[in-house]
């Protein structure tokens, strides 16, 4: 899913990429411009290189041709600056280094996204006369936009995603760029009511991202010929409040965003008409009724369709034509009431991302689900549905593309229903699993990042082909109570031992050897704490139930065996928890009566 944001991919020296093979050399003046330029900015020490400058700006150097071996500079035939990317190169603080840029008068496009001003936005754009191309998106400015941005003579003006408190649209002198071709103002912190008359001067506009501003876009006095080359529009949280009628024009859309604007009622019928249009996202908004998902099948171009979080619809795609439906890559349906599982959906041959969460599906997970896509399929989220096993078990050659995973809040039970190989995100947790976690789990988390099952009923040992997944960050076994085994021995773990470990109580064998757990805090447990280990301290403590032999716990051995950098540095080598099973009966019945 895309917003204006990733628009920093249009930027000009992307766009004139071919005019490389006409540059000349490098200016002197030019070179040393760019040089004053450079020693003039600060950058963030956290990405730079040992010399203070980020690695894409060490190649600016005195005895080189600009022209050819400086990575973000484009020059002309006579080796005049005429691009500059500046992206993405950790640049922070003022801008009274950007000063020297204002001296490159030959510059046509000017890319600064992507860095860390927090600054207002220079000015002297207005000695720029053939600038074109302006990107200043993601780069935290703050204040008004300056006047003399209204300079620019033709092609595209991003501003947007995130910068702070600019002044807003209303008040600057944008609106007298008659020849803009692409305005991105997305995702600022304007507050105002803007009409979209204003931009009744902009006969060539194509695209229009004003989503995510404190804006209230007021569409009424629009003259209907507004617009005659549109073909992006973004209007995301513009609190529009219904759906704006003037669109019924727009023939040439390709890429239409209402989402989160409180819209209301029934999609307007001519939206079929939008033949043209790829991407439609009405997500979040307030459409009631039912809509049957038929009416999409005129837009044979469409490839991103999004109306999720639309809980006050129901849709409807019993009447959908496989044939007839757009082949799309990306489906979000996402809390739309649907119930059942769309069979629309074996059809869909390209389709990479698919969104059916919270929708009340209930029954089992249908076996045609690993075709979706031709087995390209990328992302599946069914999270927050009543979904039990499927229909039969998954071959470990299905959904070999599957990046994302999400099961959570279903019915599974007994093993893991998916397992992709090659996921960076798996989630299924909350549901009835209870069969033990496969001894060859490693293998398939080679690429994982995340994985949990938690709020299941996994039992067995944890596998120890667990701690060759390398790349994992989180494991979330939380109240998985059946556990008998943890081994974490020999890793890197630091920190504090997680409180969830005293939630296992059928837990037998619990080895953290040769960590960095640190429990110096954790409140201790009897006369000899100031002798002991913080670990030990803080095992004694979650497990004080075990000792006390006032519950069920199960644990026999704890292996803490401590590495370096631990507490005071005092090894806890064994600790003996409890011994045995369970209680005799015979001393379960005299709790009972100390009770009674």
């Amino acid at each position: 899913m895309r917003n204006g944001s990733d628009d920093v991919h249009r930027s000009w020296s992307q766009d004139s990429s071919s005019s490389w093979a006409v540059e000349g050399q490098c200016l002197d003046e030019q070179r040393h411009l760019l040089l004053h330029f450079k020693y003039n900015l600060s950058f963030s020490s956290s990405s730079s290189s040992e010399s203070g400058v980020p690695v894409g700006l060490s190649s600016w150097d005195l005895n080189t041709d600009c022209c050819k071996s400086w990575e973000g500079v484009e020059c002309n035939q006579i080796g005049e600056v005429i691009g500059l990317d500046l992206s993405n190169k950790s640049i922070v603080g003022s801008t009274d280094g950007l000063a020297s840029l204002f001296q490159l008068s030959h510059l046509q496009g000017l890319n600064l996204g992507y860095n860390h001003f927090n600054s207002a936005i220079p000015s002297g754009f207005d000695r720029l006369p053939h600038l074109t191309h302006l990107n200043l998106s993601y780069s935290f400015f703050v204040g008004q936009i300056p006047i003399g941005i209204s300079r620019l003579t033709s092609g595209h003006l991003d501003i947007g995603s995130p910068n702070k408190k600019l002044g807003g649209p209303n008040s600057v002198s944008i609106f007298n760029i008659s020849s803009l071709e692409w305005v991105d103002l997305s995702y600022n912190q304007f507050n105002c009511t803007l009409e979209l008359n204003r931009f009744e001067g902009f006969p060539n506009l194509s695209t229009l991202i004003l989503s995510g501003n404190n804006l209230s876009i007021d569409t009424n006095t629009i003259n209907p010929a507004l617009f005659p080359q549109l073909q992006e529009l973004m209007l995301g949280s513009c609190n529009l409040g219904a759906f704006p009628d003037f669109l019924r024009n727009q023939s040439r859309l390709t890429y239409l965003d209402l989402s989160n604007n409180g819209i209301g009622g029934n999609l307007p019928s001519w939206i079929e008409s939008f033949t043209q249009l790829e991407e439609l996202i009405l997500s979040s908004n307030q459409f009631n009724g039912t809509l049957e998902l038929n009416r999409f099948e005129a837009l044979t171009n469409l490839l991103l369709l999004d109306l999720s979080e639309n809980n006050l619809l129901s849709i409807d795609t019993n009447t959908i034509n496989p044939a007839l439906f757009p082949q799309l890559r990306t489906l979000t349906l996402g809390s739309c009431n649907l119930g059942v599982f769309p069979d629309f959906l074996r059809n869909q041959s390209r389709l990479t991302y698919l969104d059916l969460s919270n929708n009340g599906i209930s029954g089992n997970l249908p076996c045609w689900i690993e075709n979706i896509g031709n087995g390209s399929l990328r992302s599946l989220n069914l999270s927050h549905n009543s979904l039990e096993n499927p229909e039969r078990p998954f071959s470990n050659s299905s959904f070999k593309e599957l990046f994302t995973l999400d099961l959570h809040a279903n019915l599974f039970q007994g093993p893991i229903p998916i397992l992709p190989p090659s996921a960076d995100y798996l989630d299924y947790s909350h549901n009835n699993l209870s069969d033990s976690i496969p001894n060859n789990i490693g293998s398939f988390l080679s690429w994982t990042r995340f994985f949990s099952l938690a709020n299941n009923n996994i039992h067995g040992q944890l596998p120890e082909s667990l701690c060759d997944a390398s790349a994992i960050e989180v494991v979330d076994l939380s109240k998985d109570c059946a556990l008998k085994t943890i081994n974490l021995n020999g890793n890197r773990l630091e920190g504090h031992v997680p409180t969830s470990l005293s939630n296992c109580k059928k837990l037998e064998v619990l080895d953290l050897g040769n960590n960095q757990f640190n429990d110096q805090h954790t409140p201790g447990n009897g006369a000899d704490d100031d002798n002991e280990d913080g670990l030990c301290k803080a095992l004694k403590f979650l497990f004080k139930d075990c000792a006390d032999n006032k519950s069920e716990f199960k644990l026999q051995l704890v292996v803490v065996a401590l590495g370096f950098g631990v507490g005071n540095g005092i090894a806890c080598w064994l600790v003996l928890v409890f011994y045995g099973s369970r209680p005799k009966r015979k001393r379960r019945s005299t709790r009972r009566n100390r009770r009674l």
